[in-house]
């Protein structure tokens, strides 16, 4: 069927990652919401993170970078294909590929002026436009050491059909 049957998603916030995420779902990958997966943890310990893009933040700050990995790996099957969406820390991507040497590292990006209309749709609740978007650059402090290690990159940068193409040709070239 696949050639490997584990991939990690990639990409800075708003670059796409839950979309191709659900393209994968629906080739037959179980779709893995990490952000979700920490949070559930949190919740677990008491903590409620005030909105999503604080999840990774207070996570890291509870649990420790080793914590993320643990928490991911807790909710993977050897045996199954799943595709996380989205791992942000170079320190992830290493461990997990010494987990699985087959992983897959999916890097999604997209142009800064895309990413940055999306993420103000996404932060209108917000008080404080400015304060979310810090939150989200947080995020972003290994994209470049992602992408530059990432088995393939896949640029988000036109329509849905083009970006379903894209993933195709990614899935095609796996067989």
């Amino acid at each position: 069927m696949r050639a490997r049957r584990h991939i990690a998603l990639t990409g800075p916030p708003a670059a796409g990652k839950t979309e191709v995420a659900a393209m994968l779902e629906a080739a037959g990958y179980r779709s893995v919401d990490v952000g979700g997966v920490l949070e559930q943890r949190l919740r677990g310990s008491g903590i409620e993170a005030p909105t999503r893009a604080h999840i990774g933040p207070m996570f890291v700050d509870r649990f420790g970078m080793e914590g993320v990995y643990d928490a991911v790996i807790a909710v993977i099957k050897e045996d199954e294909s799943v595709v996380l969406d989205a791992i942000r820390a170079a320190s992830t991507v290493q461990k997990l590929r010494r987990w699985d040497d087959d992983l897959v590292v999916l890097h999604v990006d997209a142009p800064d002026g895309l990413r940055l209309r999306r993420l103000h749709e996404r932060i209108v609740d917000w008080d404080d436009p400015t304060a979310a978007e810090a939150a989200y650059a947080a995020l972003n402090t290994d994209a470049a050491w992602c992408e530059h290690h990432a088995d393939a990159v896949i640029r988000n940068d036109g329509s849905a059909a083009s970006l379903r193409r894209k993933v195709e040709q990614m899935l095609a070239a796996e067989r």
